[in-house]
């Protein structure tokens, strides 16, 4: 039976019509719970009111089909015969068909699928009446006020001693110094190692075969100018021509920022992403974090040439979340051969396997590009991160093999047990504290999450390395306002502490990077007093110059002179060097300032567990509304006939 030809602009009603007309190699799996695709680029078969002023769980019903085998859903297509109760279609409501779009024969490869399992739901501490969460709630403010209290103590006692004891002020020259120490020691020994490179470079390994990447670009309430930007620099990278690449968008939930007349999930859907194959919506697609099913919208297409696959997420539920959802995909990809046991149904996991199959077409994923959606990559930014990742060991300091951050806009991943596996991504990383956790375990939940991931990663697997990629330039936005410049701070001020906590007292961590992490804490714990220590030092070097005292303070001048040289050798441009000098020495002459201020907003804000100012979102009461060319795909525990459940 030949296939007919569909031009532009022809349509085909009625499920007699569309069963006629299939062909084996365009028939989908109706065993997997899959719909008919959808071509969102096509006209209703019956326009009427818009999707947005329908009711969407009437709307988006796909075509119910019963489980039969494909062949005989072709057979039946081609006699034309009367059904009988063994493979009988369910009849489908004329309204169904209406809304459906025109599906051209070739317009979806034929449909793979996987031997996947989905993994259990793992049981979370219950609390039906809000008692302990209450319990909870005073228990944090009990840390938090404690917390409070040592630092207070702790910082007064050195402030008076050093006013008081001032005969005995060579006591607290250990606590000043030993940071300087430390970073002297760093200092010291890049330079020595970065000497002996030159003469003996490390070998890198060149694979046969050039790493097949995927690009990941996280979003939550970004507007289309900041999305378009971030993509288009992916698409414009330089020298990796010769590598497999596809983008992966996951948006965090369907919010809008100030100023924003929609959300950032329906901008990528509708205004971005314009070269759209086919959405689909998943009930229950996947296991978040909170061990709450979600429900996800998965588009594909092409942007710019280059295939994309974007995952919209019915609900909020923080950037890390997104993170081990991807991350765990691509692993299991690399697995899906061996009956993996995943997050995702086995219904999405074909899908977005399919994806990388075929539109794609990578056999393996070898790593995963990260960065921001408010970030801008340089153009040769991709290919210095590669070429860093072909050291041998490398997963993603130069001294030690181990660098503590990973930082959210420029990133890559190397898709392996040590990175993504489970160990590593669901049991630490991606675990969620119960109600009852304490003030640490929801810090950690909520701040660094890219940070969080490498000393887990590093504490669980102990063997990994990591690497710097100092070439790798990629520009954000910074805040506008010292309001949020202060919320995004005392993000980052509480993670970064807290994995120092964690790196300082981990479990395999190499001695030296567990004595930096100690300090880190330990400085970043009496901040004020070593601000005013060091205005002190100053006011004692400018006024009461002694040999000794210049001694002491020809130390503190080895990290400052190795910050001046580092343009000379990394930074190109005369503007750029300029640049970098002007910012050197606003943060030599404010930084401590700056810091204590940062800090002390930071403790008194400790419990303050969302992103705060630096992501601002409009609150809008209005339901999610899918849009009718989204084929619905049920979850794994409804038939064909139930309705998509909207957003929680």
């Amino acid at each position: 039976m030949q296939t007919p030809h569909l031009e532009r602009g022809d349509w085909i009603s009625g499920v007699d019509n569309k069963l006629r007309n299939l062909d084996p190699a365009h028939v989908r799996n109706p065993t997997r719970g899959e719909g008919v695709p959808i071509k969102p680029s096509f006209q209703d078969t019956n326009p009427g009111p818009s999707w947005a002023d329908r009711d969407h769980r009437n709307t988006l019903e796909s075509p119910a089909v019963s489980r039969v085998k494909e062949e005989d859903l072709v057979q039946e297509a081609r006699t034309d015969s009367v059904a009988t109760p063994a493979n009988a279609v369910v009849p489908v409501p004329v309204d169904d068909i209406q809304v459906c779009h025109a599906v051209p024969l070739d317009a979806a490869p034929p449909a793979l699928t996987f031997p996947t399992v989905q993994a259990p739901l793992k049981p979370r501490l219950a609390d039906p009446d809000g008692s302990i969460q209450k319990k909870a709630t005073y228990r944090i403010r009990r840390h938090m006020l404690t917390f409070q209290a040592a630092m207070i103590a702790a910082n007064g006692f050195l402030l008076f001693w050093t006013w008081y004891f001032t005969r005995f002020w060579w006591a607290i020259i250990p606590i000043i110094s030993l940071a300087v120490a430390i970073n002297t020691i760093m200092v010291i020994s890049l330079t020595i190692i970065r000497s002996w490179k030159r003469i003996k470079p490390t070998e890198r390994i060149v694979p046969d075969i050039p790493e097949r990447l995927i690009l990941l670009v996280p979003c939550y309430n970004e507007n289309q100018e900041e999305l378009t930007r971030s993509l288009d620099s992916l698409i414009e990278q330089e020298k990796i021509e010769d590598h497999q690449q596809a983008i992966l968008i996951i948006c965090d939930g369907k919010v809008r920022g100030p100023g924003m007349t929609k959300t950032c999930a329906d901008l990528l859907l509708e205004d971005v992403l314009t070269d759209k194959d086919d959405t689909h919506y998943f009930t229950g697609g996947y296991t978040a974090w909170d061990q709450q099913p979600m429900d996800v919208v998965v588009q594909t297409g092409r942007y710019r040439g280059l295939p994309y696959i974007c995952i919209i997420k019915q609900q909020n539920q923080g950037k890390r979340d997104s993170l081990v959802f991807v991350r765990s995909f691509l692993y299991y990809y690399n697995l899906r051969n061996t009956t993996p046991t995943t997050v995702l149904t086995p219904q999405l996991f074909d899908r977005m396997a399919c994806w990388v199959a075929q539109a794609a077409r990578l056999e393996k994923v070898d790593a995963l590009i990260g960065m921001d959606a408010d970030t801008i990559l340089k153009s040769d930014c991709i290919y210095e991160l590669v070429q860093e990742g072909r050291h041998p060991k490398t997963l993603g300091g130069r001294a030690t093999h181990k660098v503590s951050v990973l930082p959210g806009a420029c990133q890559l991943l190397k898709v392996c047990e040590d990175t993504c596996g489970d160990e590593v991504l669901i049991d630490h990383f991606g675990k969620k504290p119960d109600i009852d956790a304490g003030l640490y375990k929801q810090i950690m939940a909520s701040a660094s999450e890219d940070g969080n991931h490498v000393c887990c990663m590093m504490t669980v697997r102990p063997h990994s390395q990591t690497r710097q990629a100092l070439k790798s330039i990629a520009y954000t936005d910074v805040p506008m306002n010292w309001t949020v410049f202060l919320s995004q701070r005392r993000r980052w001020s509480l993670g970064a502490s807290g994995n120092d906590w964690k790196l300082a007292f981990g479990h395999g961590v190499l001695v030296f990077e567990r004595i930096l992490s100690f300090m880190n804490t330990v400085t970043w714990f009496i901040t004020p007093f070593l601000f005013t220590a060091y205005a002190s030092f100053i006011y004692v070097l400018v006024v009461h110059a002694d040999l000794k005292i210049l001694y002491f303070a020809s130390l503190t001048f080895i990290p400052i002179l190795y910050y001046l040289t580092i343009p000379f050798w990394l930074i190109p441009g005369f503007k750029q060097k300029i640049q970098y000098w002007v910012g050197l020495f606003i943060y030599i002459v404010l930084g401590p300032a700056c810091r204590t201020i940062v800090i002390i907003y930071t403790i008194l804000h400790m419990t303050d567990f969302g992103w705060g100012k630096t992501r601002m979102v409009v609150t809008d009461d209005d339901p999610v509304v899918i849009k009718k060319d989204a084929t619905r795909v049920p979850g794994p525990k409804e038939d064909g006939s139930s309705s998509p459940a909207s957003s929680r």
